[in-house]
């Protein structure tokens, strides 16, 4: 077991002692062959702490208003968390030259970094 593995389970056991109504929302965790199948056709290098953290937990279900190890953000599923991952690219793709700050675009680095059409 890893460190993370091992941090992530300290923290399940005390959610399961303090708020187990919320420890019952995380859903099982996915083979590293199931997270490879969810990702499709994601096309990015997909680093090796997620395909951890998956396969510890598939994120939490009902988990719209009910997250209380980080209130405002939610551990999504997989699937989830691909879809909303794409729907930003979208948007990116869509508004990159209005994304700016002082004349400068915000997310710069990312299309340095990498090509967004590469993501679909």
């Amino acid at each position: 077991m890893t460190s993370l593995t091992e941090a992530l389970e300290r923290i399940m056991n005390w959610l399961q002692q303090h708020k187990p109504d919320y420890a019952v929302t995380f859903l099982p965790g996915l083979s590293h062959s199931e997270i490879t199948e969810r990702l499709g056709n994601f096309r990015f290098q997909v680093p090796q702490t997620i395909y951890e953290l998956y396969r510890w937990r598939n994120g939490t279900r009902g988990y719209q208003n009910d997250s209380v190890v980080f209130p405002p953000l939610v551990f999504l599923p997989l699937e989830d968390a691909v879809e909303l991952c794409l729907e930003f690219i979208d948007i990116f793709k869509e508004t990159e030259d209005e994304i700016r700050y002082e004349g400068n675009l915000l997310w710069e680095h990312l299309t340095n970094a990498m090509s967004i059409s590469t993501y679909r």
